[in-house]
């Protein structure tokens, strides 16, 4: 235990870079929902292994080819468990109405797991005036008690980025290890809708954070 706890805290600046926009769409082949994967990460910054926790089994051959495009970098020490939350939302929702989708850990999660598992999602907002689809990319770094401590852009259309973070910094998560660090979540938030409010205006372009 002392050895896996000294590697987490070695671990505190690694942080997510993603070569291209994702090719893959989770809601192609399973639609609309919520996926939750548990990555392992190794010494250099790749992903050894994914194992879907809950979610539609459809999800995981989509899912995994977006996790190749994916690299850690600042990972000291390896292996490092972060939690994956994809979240493909279709149907625009009013801006006074919030979904959240509350769950229960599984059972035996902590023998079985080391990544946080997500206790309570809200779906972002469709933005008035953003574009119809795109998918955003964010890390999130999590205290010990759960909460949504800081929220990094990795990727995303500027119109759809803060609806997202301002939805995913009201997250919480239960934390199988409280005291390592760092405690990591990435949320793949696809923005789906065919049809868009009257006033929505062009598509903004997609830009990358440095």
């Amino acid at each position: 235990m002392g050895a896996l706890v000294s590697s987490l805290r070695q671990n505190s600046g690694m942080k997510l870079e993603i070569a291209a926009a994702p090719q893959s769409s989770i809601s192609e082949q399973a639609g609309p929902g919520l996926a939750i994967f548990e990555l392992e990460i190794n010494q250099d910054g790749a992903i050894s292994k994914s194992t879907l926790v809950s979610g539609d089994p459809s999800t995981v051959n989509p899912a995994r080819r977006i996790f190749e495009g994916w690299r850690f970098v600042g990972v000291t020490s390896g292996p490092v468990h972060v939690t994956a939350i994809l979240l493909s939302k279709e149907e625009p929702n009013a801006v006074d109405s919030v979904k959240a989708v509350n769950g229960h850990v599984p059972d035996l999660y902590a023998w079985r797991h080391r990544a946080p598992y997500p206790l309570r999602v809200i779906e972002p907002v469709y933005p008035i005036g953003g574009c119809d689809k795109g998918t955003v990319v964010l890390q999130l770094e999590l205290t010990p008690a759960g909460m949504v401590q800081h929220v990094h852009t990795i990727a995303g259309y500027a119109n759809l980025t803060p609806a997202a973070v301002a939805a995913v910094g009201n997250w919480t998560f239960f934390i199988p290890y409280k005291h390592a660090i760092p405690q990591i979540a990435i949320a793949v938030i696809e923005f789906q809708a065919e049809r868009y409010p009257e006033s929505a205006l062009w598509p903004a372009s997609l830009s990358w954070s440095e």
